[in-house]
């Protein structure tokens, strides 16, 4: 995770949309309607700022929420080992790193209830072997919520 962008990147996406929307309140009031204004400017920035609040919720909100979710499990999961069932490219690219999608099977350490799952990880090119079908992985556990886990990325380069 050592190349992800900071999160405070990809707030600035939705502060975007956020003034665009207010800047396109702003014309609407400053402007009456009855005033013929070349392209009309509020439904230029309406428009503008749909497309940003898309953008940040289809691109930048997932990553936010699993830079969250892996800096809390990393604090207070729990740790397990978890069998490969699957591994498939996503298509998705970070830094030209590749998304891989692992579908992951394990026991939860303090209910010991069998649990099957999908974690999406980006990982370097160099990585991409080391992770087979049928291979054991260190998983972080949540104690609270079992289906949420993700990958111990420390526990597997060290």
């Amino acid at each position: 995770m050592k190349n992800r962008q900071p999160i405070i990147i990809h707030y600035a996406t939705l502060l975007l949309a956020l003034l665009m929307l207010g800047s396109a309140i702003w014309f609407f009031i400053l402007f009456s309607p009855d005033t013929t204004i070349f392209l009309y400017p509020e439904l230029v920035l309406c428009l503008g700022s749909a497309v940003s609040f898309w953008f940040f919720f289809r691109f930048d909100y997932p990553e936010i929420c699993h830079i969250r979710r892996v800096s809390r499990l990393s604090k207070c999961g729990v740790p397990a080992r978890a069998r490969v069932i699957s591994i498939e490219l996503t298509g998705r690219y970070w830094n030209n790193q590749p998304q891989l999608a692992y579908t992951l099977a394990y026991n939860h350490p303090k209910t010991g209830q069998r649990i099957r799952g999908v974690t999406r990880e980006f990982t370097t090119l160099l990585d991409l072997p080391a992770a087979r079908k049928g291979d054991m992985l260190p998983v972080l556990v949540d104690p609270n919520a079992p289906e949420e886990f993700t990958i111990d990325m420390k526990r597997i380069r060290s």
